[in-house]
């Protein structure tokens, strides 16, 4: 996933004058792009943040977005006005890249990078990483995004001499930046983390982290963000000795920093870790965390796998007492299903609502499918994958009869394939969409397609988006024959949609798409795109959700003001799909999610 190379442009694909996740990756990138990276000196959103920003806000003093950024953007698509976007993204980014000497990667890089990329001078990115790559683990010197990273970074970590992998991190930097002096996995954790593995003194991103970081979890004691992370940062650093998953979580984490002194993060990890399942017993935030928060700590008293759940989990954390959030989790959860009873946020929840947790009524594994699904939820009549799918799926909870978010799921969703008839959200969908629903009519795994998605399944009549696919798409491949968004795509779009000539990818695509699909009257969300862009660009007019939305948002949207990426804009969008009265999550959920299936029957936020 990590495609890479000494120039690539990857998932990580950026450029100095790119603009969307759209283009030239999920990385897609530009001077003023503004992407997922979520950033801005006033961003809002997913908060991904800036100077001011407090959400996911992956961001940094320069830095916002996920962080992606943007001057004005407020959507997770936390900007700033020298944002990055997701487009991860660097002059020498490499991919997801999973490494490199000068890799960048989905590590989306660049010289002041903030992304989600989180970037730093010589930004990593998801960037798995490089000797100055930082991998996923967006990474930075100053980086403070997602960038998380770790100068021993062991993550997802996909790592390097310096590298820290999705731990994106950084000696100053939080980010998702799973990272830490003793990080060991993806568990991104770092000292003074700030972003998505936004970090802070104190602060707990996703940055899954944790001093005794373990696994991929990302546990911390003080987390607080998304940037998940804190001086003892226990984020997506998912880890700690009883961190459970990715399951991020702790005792007083506030954001995704999934995070807590006994912190269950994506670190899955400990003696009890149970999986990506980030969990927590009272995780709030995106950092999915709190006393009761459950978070994107996906987690749960009987999760399993990646499932996060929760019982009550409130935000990006998906989470909840019941939430299954991102905590692809449930009592009986199994995978990477985040499902929940309340979950609300991206951790997406809701009193059903399952959350990431992709899932599905029938969900098997982390295969989200669905007979119509067009979500993220990557799927296919037969999809089986992270298609989340849900035959009424809402947020990015692609998934559920009623779900709203990612949670990815359907009625009869197997995969990580995450399908839904009437998906919404970050259920990157549309009623052909395929989105990063890898996949095709035969499609089974990650291909999460969707009749009548909208959101981060993000569509659009001629997107292709990160849809990696292809007319015959079957695997992994996103396909669509008119996704849009996260669809970065174009009419000709190639994105992360490492595909065909109408190739849709994670190209979430859909006609009116709401989302995380973020969206604006003419934003393209992560759809890295421009004024007409499509991708991830959930676009909308009314997007709601993760559809980090803004009249001019641009959100996730690496996006600039006329950007449209993942810049999940809208005129009234709010949540991470930031907010919305009616705002369904990331929530990727169904209602009874299996598996790695995230699924939830009312999912409503990202978390806002």
């Amino acid at each position: 996933m990590a495609f890479s190379c000494t120039t690539r442009e990857s998932m990580a694909l950026t450029n100095t004058t790119s603009e969307s996740m759209a283009f030239k990756s999920m990385a897609l990138t530009s001077t003023t792009s503004e992407s997922m990276a979520f950033s801005s000196t006033t961003s809002e959103s997913m908060a991904f943040n800036s100077t001011t920003s407090e959400y996911m806000a992956f961001t940094s003093y320069s830095s916002e977005s996920m962080a992606f950024k943007s001057t004005n953007s407020e959507s997770m698509a936390l900007t700033s006005t020298t944002s990055e976007s997701m487009a991860f993204s660097s002059t020498t980014s490499e991919s997801m890249a999973f490494t490199s000497y000068t890799s960048e990667s989905m590590a989306f890089k660049s010289t002041n990078s903030e992304y989600m990329a989180l970037t730093s001078t010589t930004s990593e990115s998801m960037a798995f990483n490089s000797t100055t790559s930082e991998s996923m683990a967006f990474t930075s010197y100053t980086s403070e995004s997602l960038a998380f990273t770790s100068y021993t970074s062991k993550y997802m970590a996909f790592t390097s001499t310096t590298s820290e992998s999705m731990a994106f991190t950084s000696t100053t930097s939080e980010s998702m930046a799973f990272t830490s002096y003793t990080s060991e996995s993806m568990a991104f954790t770092s000292s003074t983390s700030k972003y998505m593995a936004f970090t802070s003194t104190t602060s707990e991103s996703m940055a899954f982290s944790s001093t005794t970081r373990k696994l991929m979890a990302f546990p911390s004691a003080t987390s607080k963000y998304m940037a998940f992370t804190s001086t003892t940062s226990k984020y997506m650093a998912f880890t700690s000795y009883t961190s459970e998953y990715m399951v991020f979580t702790s005792t007083t984490s506030e954001y995704m920093a999934f995070n807590s002194t006994t912190s269950k993060y994506m670190a899955f990890t400990g003696t009890t870790s149970e999986y990506m399942a980030f969990k927590s017993t009272n995780s709030e935030s995106m950092a999915l965390t709190s006393t009761t928060s459950e978070s994107m700590a996906f987690s749960s008293t009987t999760s399993e796998s990646m499932a996060f759940p929760s019982a009550t989990s409130k935000y990006m954390a998906f989470t909840s007492i019941t939430s299954e959030s991102m905590a692809f989790s449930s009592t009986t959860s199994e995978s990477m299903a985040f499902p929940s009873t309340t979950s609300k946020y991206m951790a997406f929840t809701s009193t059903t609502s399952e959350s990431m947790a992709f899932s599905s009524t029938t969900r098997k594994f982390m295969a989200f499918p669905s007979a119509t699904s067009k979500y993220m939820a990557f799927t296919s009549t037969t999809s089986k994958y992270m298609a989340f799918t849900g035959t009424n799926s809402e947020s990015m909870a692609f998934t559920s009869t009623t779900s709203e978010s990612m949670a990815f799921s359907s009625t009869t969703s197997e995969s990580m394939a995450f399908p839904s008839a009437t998906s919404k959200y970050m259920a990157f969908t549309s009623i052909t969409s395929e989105s990063m629903a890898f996949s095709s009519t035969t499609s089974e795994s990650m291909a999460f397609p969707s009749t009548t998605s909208k959101y981060m399944a993000f569509t659009s009549t001629t997107s292709e988006s990160m849809a990696f696919s292809s007319t015959t798409r079957k695997f992994m491949a996103f396909p669509s024959a008119t996704s849009k968004y996260m669809a970065f795509t174009s009419t000709t779009s190639k994105y992360m949609a490492f595909t065909g000539t109408t190739s849709e990818y994670m190209a979430f695509k859909s006609t009116n798409s709401e989302s995380m699909a973020f969206t604006s009257t003419t934003s393209e969300s992560m759809a890295f795109s421009s004024t007409t862009s499509e991708s991830m660009a959930f676009p909308s007019a009314t997007s709601k959700y993760m559809a980090f939305p803004r009249i001019t948002s641009e959100s996730m949207a690496f996006s600039s003001t006329t950007s449209e990426s993942m810049a999940f804009p809208s005129t009234t969008s709010k949540y991470m799909a930031f907010t919305s009265t009616t705002s369904e999550s990331m929530a990727f959920s169904s209602t009874t999610r299996k598996f790695m299936a995230f699924p939830s029957a009312t999912s409503k936020y990202m978390y806002n």
